[in-house]
């Protein structure tokens, strides 16, 4: 099914439609990104118009949709803000259209953090847990550690796909590598938190640029 959407943002609110898409904003997105490589090219375009299927789909269920207009404004339910704050982040201005796929993967990896709220004696493990023990008495800045965890590991995933090494869906690194997979490798065995069972994605990300 070849239809996208026509974008609109304006202040806080993100407002997408289901029926006027243009495939060349699309079409050039993922030329842009892989000029050289025409089969790389149509992977990335099969896998927008599958991630915006599955977008329009996840709003549907959270109720975001209507009259074929996916809504959703900065202020709401906390999955009412998670799909603007996805969306105006992956937002591609120059293209007027989306990178759906990391929109798709930005919501489930922060839908995916409301489920580590599991209690351990009182406290809680994942990136909440780690942004909550590092500002224990403030919660926009535990609120803006949480955001700021969850886009670094958007990141390192991103960065780790373009050398291969993520496979259904996860990242997998080999201390006997070489190059670019061994500084990820590296990274991610400085940055590890025992404590709440998660890395510093936000320094993992730093570690590895400044390779």
């Amino acid at each position: 099914m070849k239809f996208f959407l026509q974008v609109i943002l304006a202040a806080s609110l993100v407002l997408i439609t289901n029926h006027s898409f243009l495939m060349a904003d699309t079409n050039n997105f993922c030329a842009d990104k892989w000029p050289n490589d025409s089969k790389l090219r149509e992977d990335c375009q099969n896998q927008q118009i599958e991630a915006h299927n599955e977008l329009f789909s996840m709003a549907k269920k959270e109720g975001l949709v209507k009259n074929g207009a996916l809504s959703a404004g900065s202020v709401g339910s906390d999955k009412e803000k998670t799909f603007n704050r996805c969306m105006s982040k992956w937002r591609k201005t120059q293209f007027k259209t989306y990178d759906y796929k990391m929109v798709v993967d930005c919501i489930k990896q922060e839908f995916e953090s409301y489920k580590r709220k599991v209690p351990t004696n009182d406290k809680t493990i994942g990136i909440e847990g780690y942004c909550a023990n590092k500002w224990p008495n403030d919660s926009k800045l535990s609120e803006d550690c949480q955001n700021q965890m969850i886009e670094a590991r958007l990141e390192l995933y991103s960065l780790a796909e373009k050398e291969g090494l993520v496979k259904n869906g996860s990242l997998l690194t080999n201390s006997k590598a070489i190059g670019k997979e061994k500084i990820i490798h590296d990274c991610l065995s400085k940055s590890i938190n025992n404590q709440f069972k998660i890395y510093d994605y936000k320094m993992v990300v730093d570690c590895i640029k400044n390779q």
